[in-house]
């Protein structure tokens, strides 16, 4: 009965030996693996591989010696393939120790199912090819099922990218000689029972600690993968604030002559209105900016406000406010300050420019001033109100004086 059924498990050999490599294949394909060179190297893996598990199961070559053999094997096959090598080495390494492990369990279990040793499995000739088709099944299953979650099977190669991926070569290295060192323990006389025991559990061990080193990478990666999100979040953050002070910048600053805005006096006026805390208010106007326009062009003019802005910007604090809310018009804001302190400021600052200026390039103004008192009652429009009309009472006076 033994007789008849070897050449059935034989067959069976082989039928599996194609079906491992093809879910081999389809594993690797998965993984964006294969080359379009590679369809010859299969046919020449898949003869190699059938040899070789004929082999075992007809002569029964040393256990240690079938597992050195299947790992050149699989070294070859993995590293036929155009990858950088500490990620190859680690695909032989995981790719063996999955192959040895499972086949050394099997071994283990059929020596207790059996109720013999290990050694009497390797040599009876039907158990010996059972025991290397239950390894080409779980295998070639095991590779089908892990092709289905290729996604995560290609994550898995991104890791052996890290720095912790030399040490887990490292561990798969050791985990190898591991391994090929626990099957000679099937060459030596051993109790029986102790022999299976520790081939079941120091390999399924093993294979819990790969796991578990596995999963760690992936830890370690999904880690770095939110440090490096956390980066780009902030790097956007940081542009994001830049861009919202540029255009704050942009919107309280005038483009020409470098004074505030008009939104920003505005909202400056309506904080200190808030504090209820005293200041003044001015309101000026150009004398000259219509002249220098009809006789030089914008241009021009455009010159003559920034140098009237940059000449009374000396003559004011620095706690001043100085914004142009108009063509050639312009509101300065005196904080802490008191309308007739503020008048006297500007009439100074008007003489000054006065001194300073040229026939041709007449750096004169007209202003009025009003001021609040702490915690006074007042609006925003009544407050430039009530200095640009003193504003124009100012200008019709000058006008006077210089016709008369």
């Amino acid at each position: 009965m033994t007789t008849n059924l070897i050449p059935l498990t034989l067959t069976l050999i082989i039928l599996l030996t194609v079906f491992y490599v093809l879910s081999n294949s389809s594993l690797l394909c998965a993984l964006k693996q294969g080359t379009v060179h590679s369809r010859y190297w299969w046919l020449v893996f898949g003869l190699c591989l059938g040899c070789l598990l004929l082999i075992m199961a007809v002569f029964g070559i040393p256990l240690p010696l079938f597992l050195l053999l299947l790992y050149g094997l699989k070294a070859c096959e993995l590293l036929h393939f155009p990858e950088p090598g500490q990620r190859n080495w680690s695909a032989v390494n995981l790719n063996f120790l999955l192959i040895a492990a499972i086949y050394l369990i099997t071994l283990g279990v059929l020596a207790l199912c059996q109720g013999g040793s290990v050694p009497s499995v390797l040599s009876d000739p039907l158990l010996r090819p059972v025991s290397l088709i239950l390894l080409l099944v779980l295998n070639g299953g095991m590779d089908l099922f892990l092709s289905r979650f290729s996604q995560h099977m290609l994550e898995l190669k991104t890791d052996f990218r890290s720095e912790e991926a030399r040490l887990f070569v490292q561990f798969t290295a050791l985990s190898v000689t591991f391994v090929l060192l626990d099957s000679a323990a099937c060459l030596f006389d051993l109790p029986a029972l102790l022999v299976s025991l520790f081939l079941i559990g120091s390999n399924a061990l093993l294979l819990l600690m790969v796991g578990l080193f596995i999963h760690q990478l992936s830890i370690i990666r999904e880690e770095a993968h939110l440090e490096t999100e956390y980066a780009l979040l902030e790097s956007s953050r940081s542009r994001q604030i830049r861009r919202t002070e540029a255009l704050r910048d942009s919107a309280y600053r005038d483009a020409l002559t470098g004074a505030h805005s008009r939104l920003y006096a505005e909202d400056y006026l309506a904080r200190l209105l808030g504090q209820g805390s005293p200041f003044a208010l001015a309101y000026i106007d150009l004398d000259g900016l219509k002249g220098i326009n009809d006789a030089y062009g914008h241009l021009a003019g455009d010159r003559y406000l920034q140098d009237f802005v940059q000449a009374l910007a000396q003559s004011l604090r620095s706690e001043d406010i100085l914004a142009r809310v108009g063509g050639d018009e312009f509101m300065v804001l005196f904080p802490d300050t008191s309308a007739p302190a503020a008048h006297t400021i500007l009439s100074k600052a008007r003489a000054r420019l006065a001194a300073q200026s040229r026939p041709d390039w007449p750096l004169s103004f007209s202003f009025g001033v009003d001021g609040a008192l702490k915690g006074a009652d007042k609006s925003i429009e009544a407050l430039i109100h009530t200095a640009d009309q003193a504003m124009y009472a100012d200008k019709q006076n000058r006008r006077a004086k210089e016709a008369t």
